[in-house]
């Protein structure tokens, strides 16, 4: 048999080369693959806890306005109260002017007509 020429050779190697090349290439494709799984069941978990967390806040921030709701009407209701309280104690007020007021024009009418008669 003929010795094979050096260029068959160097072929042979180049095609080994090659396929040891793609070997690698197919390993790293299936790493990278299951690296991909892996972030995206991570991306999954991360959601559905960012999901979880987002809810838990907002019934937090639902009982917080709520609380803030009550608070405000028990407010409101006071202030209608003293309102009214102030109201009252105002009508009171003029109504004890206007007496006064008599009580003195009457006082002074009196001191007048006693001066008169004198």
């Amino acid at each position: 048999m003929p010795p094979k020429p050096q260029y068959i050779h160097d072929l042979n190697t180049s095609v080994e080369l090659l396929k040891n090349q793609i070997r690698s290439l197919e390993e790293d494709e299936r790493d990278l693959k299951g690296a991909v799984e892996s972030l995206k069941q991570a991306d999954a978990d991360l959601r559905l806890e960012l999901l979880k967390e987002i809810s838990a806040r907002q019934d937090g921030l639902k009982d917080i306005i709520a609380e803030a709701k009550r608070e405000v009407a028990v407010a409101n209701q006071k202030l209608e109260t003293l309102t009214k309280h102030v109201e009252e104690w105002d009508r009171r007020w003029w109504g004890l002017v206007v007496i006064l007021v008599g009580a003195v024009l009457s006082l002074a009418s009196g001191l007048i007509v006693t001066l008169v008669r004198r």
